[in-house]
């Protein structure tokens, strides 16, 4: 017995011995080349943009360099102590590249090393040639982005051959002529944010149909969604974490009804907090998942990190969407 026992001792040390010795085998050298070359062979579905229509960009006050900054890049100028009152100058008037680079140069010197902006210097490295970002290239590098978009095929160039893009899920305006690897995702907060008699008759004068009931309100939701299906929805995008709690209660259609007859019975200002409508707010987002049930269209919740700034990032864990899946 005693023989037995020392032999499977041996045996166990021996195949260990082995077994560590597999684990602690170096690398053929060159990995790192071919990880980077098998990266670069993968075809990509882009599941999240907020892309300008290039139609668009060519009449806006920000068709130079300061285009780059949105709207990560300028959220970290913000961080860095930017007054938000700059936002208007940058993007909305008549000022050269030069004179917006003053503006922003104080705050840029504090985030050029964060990851978003480390990004905009790679980006105009490798597609304009211009290696550092200050007063002496913003000109010249805003003549490029110019020349770039004076082509149809810049954004064919940049997503599908650069960035190996085979769809793109575009979340804001519609992309003219690119409907052949564009696809839209649609919001619904008009529905899911309601806690006001105003914004219930907006609703009803946009669709032309009356909002008497709760019955009708729900069936507002089903004529805008259907709607979206046959425009071609891809995916239901669901960002109400910026303004409220992901935790959403199985409530009664009795229960959301109060909340309904309380605001289409106030006068035509007439709101009411959060914690007041979120039984109405609540019913609405699961009668929302039904229909994407129906029509089989997924859906997204934005959860987590949260664009721009002053935002509670407590409220957009998606630990509280629990209630959701039980």
């Amino acid at each position: 017995m005693r023989f037995r026992f020392i032999f499977f001792i041996l045996f166990t040390v021996v195949i260990s011995g082995k077994t560590q010795g597999q684990i602690k085998s170096s690398s053929v050298p060159g990995y790192e080349s071919r990880i980077r070359k098998y990266i670069d062979t993968l075809r990509i579905i882009d599941n999240h943009e907020h892309l300008f229509p290039p139609e668009i960009l060519k009449k806006s006050q920000f068709f130079d360099f300061i285009s780059l900054f949105q709207q990560n890049g300028y959220d970290y100028l913000i961080s860095a102590g930017m007054p938000p009152s700059y936002f208007n100058s940058l993007f909305n008037e008549v000022l050269s590249p030069e004179k917006k680079w003053k503006l922003i140069e104080p705050y840029w010197n504090k985030t050029f090393n964060t990851s978003f902006n480390r990004i905009i210097l790679l980006g105009i490295k490798n597609l304009y040639g211009i290696s550092v970002l200050n007063e002496y290239t913003v000109g010249p590098l805003s003549d490029k982005i110019k020349k770039a978009y004076k082509t149809d095929e810049w954004f064919d160039r940049i997503l599908r051959d650069s960035c190996r893009i085979d769809y793109v899920i575009q979340d804001g305006y519609p992309i003219e002529g690119k409907d052949d690897y564009f696809r839209y995702a649609q919001r619904f907060d008009a529905w899911l944010l309601t806690k006001s008699r105003y914004r219930i008759d907006s609703l009803a004068m946009r669709q032309l149909e009356p909002v008497y009931t709760l019955e009708d309100y729900v069936k507002s939701l089903r004529l805008e969604f259907e709607k979206q299906v046959e425009n071609g929805m891809t995916v239901v995008k669901i960002v109400v974490a910026y303004t409220r709690p992901l935790n959403f209660a199985k409530v009664t259609p009795e229960a959301a009804r109060k909340v309904f007859r309380n605001l289409v019975n106030g006068d035509e200002g007439y709101s009411i907090s959060f914690s007041e409508a979120k039984a109405l707010q609540d019913y609405m987002l699961f009668r929302l998942l039904d229909l994407a049930r129906k029509y089989k269209v997924p859906v997204a919740f934005h959860t987590g990190l949260q664009a721009g700034y002053s935002n509670i990032i407590s409220i957009s864990s998606p630990v509280a969407m629990t209630n959701i899946f039980l």
